[in-house]
Parts: structure tokens; sequence; C-alpha cells
């Protein structure tokens, strides 16, 4: 009687813990950022001005590469974080003006750049949906908007197809 009751309670706490596991996953959280892909929403609403890659320019006879895209927004907007993670960089870098960078464990980084006012530190554990900053021109060309970036291993990859507005 005994062992069959420890047997009970044992099969009862890992029901609790699936349980537990499976509310995880619906929520979200404990996932990997890969497994986000199609499901993040942008860190502001606003317009993307710019396709990701290079683009030629005629005028000049040139391309330019875009790493990342740029968002049509307001100085003072509210800029969140797209996935859960930890804040590696708050500073201001030429060509990115203000920029937060947030690692999603080793292989994925996000980057927020043209930023007015930034509203994290370094080491700061963020989830997503957080607001980490506010938009600003600092470093743009472009005007009031929000340069966002998504790297893995180090190197950009296309971020569009990363959000929700990106299936419809």
């Amino acid at each position: 009687m005994k062992a069959r009751k420890e047997l009970v309670a044992a099969s009862k706490n890992l029901n609790n813990l699936i349980e537990k596991l499976l509310g995880k996953l619906v929520s979200g959280e404990g996932l990997d950022i890969s497994d986000k892909k199609g499901r993040l929403k942008l860190p502001l609403n606003g317009r993307i001005l710019n396709k990701f890659g290079r683009k030629r320019v005629k005028e000049y006879d040139s391309y330019i590469v875009y790493n990342g895209i740029n968002l049509k927004a307001k100085k003072g907007s509210q800029v969140k974080a797209v996935f859960d993670g930890k804040v590696l960089y708050t500073g201001e870098l030429e060509g990115y003006g203000n920029l937060v960078i947030v690692g999603h464990g080793k292989e994925y980084h996000s980057l927020y750049g043209h930023l007015d006012d930034i509203k994290v530190s370094v080491n700061k554990v963020v989830r997503a949906g957080e607001i980490i900053a506010l938009s600003g021109d600092s470093g743009s060309l472009e005007g009031e908007t929000l340069y966002f970036e998504l790297r893995k291993n180090g190197k950009p990859i296309e971020p569009v197809t990363w959000f929700k507005m990106a299936r419809k």
C-alpha cells in the first residue's frame, strides 16, 4: 500500500510538472526565440521604410546594404523588447545613434537604434513587450525612426519574417 501511495504521488507530481511546462509553452515562456519565428510583435507600431538586404541607388550608381529595417516612429514612442533576453549593451554607436542590444541566448541578438531615451541598463533581464527605450532620431539619416536588426551568430538576418504581420 505504501509503495502504491508513493507511485500515485510521484505520478501526480509528474502530471503537475507537465501541466506547468505546457502552460509555459502556450504562453511562450521558456521557449527559444527560434521557436517564435513568425509570431513576434514589432518593437513598436510603425511603417517599415526599407527592405532588408542590398538596394541599388540609381542616382549614385551604387548600392546600400540594409542589415535591418527602419520603422517610422514619432520621437518618444515606446520601444519594446521583441523577446525575453538580457541587455548586453546600451550606449552610442556610430551609424546607430543611441543603441540597445539584447541577447536572446547564445545565437540570437536584437538591436534597437536611433533611440532618444534608453530605459534599461546592461545586464538587466527583459521580457518580451517590456519597454526598453523611447524612439528618436539619434544617428539617423531618415529622421524620426527606430532601427531594428536581428542577428544570428553575429550575422544580420532578415527580420520581417519573424513578425506576426509578415504572415498576413
